[in-house]
Formats: structure tokens, sequence, C-alpha cells
């Protein structure tokens, strides 16, 4: 689901920032930035991973991804999406987000890494391969539907949609593995393991 986006720096994103008004090295300099946001994301996954395991850091990190565009998507969505501060904003909230997705990216291959069997290793992967191919040609579709830049918050609206539905869906996932999404005695300062 999070393929399902135009919430990065692909093609759909920058026609909409071009259309306006940034200069192509402005979209140079801020796709620079989600990629020092992207290689952060790296970096920090395996240290999240080893303090508190790949499960909950994969919760950590989608929820951080959740939380970057949350704000940035409702603003874009209900003021003027024509305006250079309201497109910045949507900008530092995609590019603040992209820690959080390749961090969640390295967490669940970790998980699949180690709790598929070898056999079964390759048939998940390219069955996940294909839905993602399917959520990035329906991203497409989602501006095909609504060419028009005024008409760009409809997309977003849809790429934060299927943020939201990843998000759920790996909650249940963590719910299922760990009986818990929030262990409550760490919380309030009891014990840290589980």
């Amino acid at each position: 689901m999070l393929y399902l986006t135009v919430l990065s720096f692909g093609p759909q994103m920058i026609t909409y920032l071009l259309h306006t008004g940034f200069t192509s090295l402005e979209v140079s300099y801020m796709r620079i930035g989600a990629v020092v946001s992207e290689l952060a994301g790296t970096w920090a996954a395996p240290l999240v991973m080893n303090i508190i395991g790949p499960v909950r850091s994969g919760l950590w990190f989608i929820n951080w991804q959740f939380g970057c565009l949350a704000t940035a998507a409702a603003l874009f969505i209900f003021f003027d999406s024509n305006s250079h501060l309201v497109a910045l904003i949507l900008i530092i909230g995609v590019a603040l987000s992209r820690v959080g997705l390749w961090g969640f990216d390295l967490s669940t291959q970790y998980i699949i890494q180690e709790k598929t069997n070898p056999e079964t290793r390759a048939r998940f992967s390219s069955t996940e391969m294909a839905l993602q191919n399917i959520c990035e040609l329906l991203s497409f579709t989602s501006t095909i539907l609504f060419p028009q830049p005024e008409q760009f918050k409809y997309p977003v609206l849809i790429s934060y949609g299927a943020i939201a539905v990843a998000a759920i869906c790996y909650a249940g996932f963590v719910r299922k593995e760990r009986g818990h999404l929030l262990y409550m005695a760490a919380c309030l300062g009891g014990d840290t393991e589980a």
C-alpha cells in the first residue's frame, strides 16, 4: 500500500511542484533533501532494530511516516494547494516521512528474512514486488483521473489513505505477533522485555 502514493519525489509530485512555480533547480534541491532523509532512515533502522527489535521498530517507523504526512496532507487538502507555503509544507512533510518509509522497509525486510523459510521467501518476495507495482500503477492512475494541478489534492488524499491502511495493517500484524501494540509495563517504567 505504501507504493500507492504521489507523496514522494516521483514524476507526479515533481510535475505539480513545477506547475506551482518552483524551478527545476529548487526541485532538485528538494530531491537531494529527500535522499538525505532516506539515507538517515537506512542509518537509523539498524540502530533502532537493535534496541527495540524489528517488529516494534517497524511500528515506530510507519507511525513516523504517518505522522510526518498528517499535517502536510491536511494543510495541502484544506488550503490553497497552489500556494508556495502550502506546497513547501507538503515538501517538508514528504521529505521527513522518508525516514519512516525507509526504516519501515528495512524493518519489514528483516522480518521477512528471519520469519520465512528459503522456499517460501522467493514466492513471498515476488508477490510483494507484484503488489508494489500494481500500487504504483494505481498511483499513476490517480493522476490520470485527476490531471489538473488544482485536483492534485485528490491523489494526495488517496495516497494518505493508502498510508493509513498500511499503518493499520501493520498494527494488526504487530498485535497478532506480540499480543499488544503498546507494552504498558515498559511505559510505566517496569520491565522492558517484550
